[in-house]
């Protein structure tokens, strides 16, 4: 293959931005084979991983990593591992059994750094449970199709529905707005409202009694300028009209 990358470049170590890596074990899951640039991962080197489990190499907390023998089968253990730096980093490890007539010989698989996506998942469930602790009813409604992308758990406490009502049946808040409210309902999901004011809306709970609710949306567009979503942000206000 030609490198067109010239003296200037030549210093670079691709492996710094690396972040899978393969490898090869043998039937005591000991490494007979991993890529070069590991130690960006698991701060050693390919030539010290040679001849050790990989429960012996990975950090300094013991964990036992045991392949297991499934034929035609991916296999996956994802661990956090706290590196002689302090650093914890989390990997994920993927493997499939390797035969030869029909004798298991060893494993074969790459470790991959999913730090990254680790870190977002803690994010979105901290997030999350922000959301639905909210006394205020937060809301994403999606265009097409058409529904809610996520509704807070405080939805419950106003009107007696779940999220999981909501998500089930996307017309139920239409099902639910008061006939005379109906169209701001769906001007708003439509994109014919003022989202610059609150908008006042009826809705009505489980035990057929209607709530007024304010709520404040942010509409999305797409690149087309075409509205794909609604955030919204809603409170029961009955109590100001009574």
């Amino acid at each position: 293959m030609k490198n067109f990358m010239g003296d200037d470049f030549s210093d670079i170590n691709l492996n710094m931005v690396k972040r899978e890596f393969y490898f090869v074990a043998d039937q005591m899951s000991r490494i007979i084979y991993i890529e070069d640039g590991i130690e960006s991962l698991l701060e050693q080197n390919a030539e010290e991983l040679i001849g050790k489990n990989l429960s012996d190499i990975i950090g300094e907390q013991k964990v036992l990593i045991q392949f297991k023998e499934v034929a035609d089968k991916e296999n996956t253990i994802t661990i956090p591992v706290l590196t002689k730096n302090k650093v914890i980093t989390h990997i994920s490890i993927l493997y499939r059994s390797h035969y030869v007539e029909g004798i298991h010989k060893g494993y074969y698989g790459s470790i991959i750094n999913v730090t990254k996506e680790k870190d977002l998942e803690y994010r979105h469930r901290l997030l999350t449970k922000i959301l639905d602790n909210s006394k205020d009813i937060i809301y994403y409604f999606r265009v097409e199709p058409k529904g809610f992308e996520y509704i807070s758990k405080s939805i419950e406490k106003v009107l007696g529905y779940s999220p999981e009502d909501y998500y089930n049946d996307p017309e139920l808040v239409f099902k639910t707005a008061h006939p005379d409210y109906l169209k701001e309902l769906i001007d708003k999901a439509e994109g014919n409202a003022d989202y610059s004011k609150p908008i006042i809306t009826r809705w009505r709970d489980k035990n057929e009694v209607f709530h007024y609710i304010e709520d404040y949306s942010i509409p999305e567009y797409n690149m087309f300028g075409e509205l794909i979503g609604v955030f919204g942000v809603c409170r029961d206000v009955t109590g100001k009209f009574k």
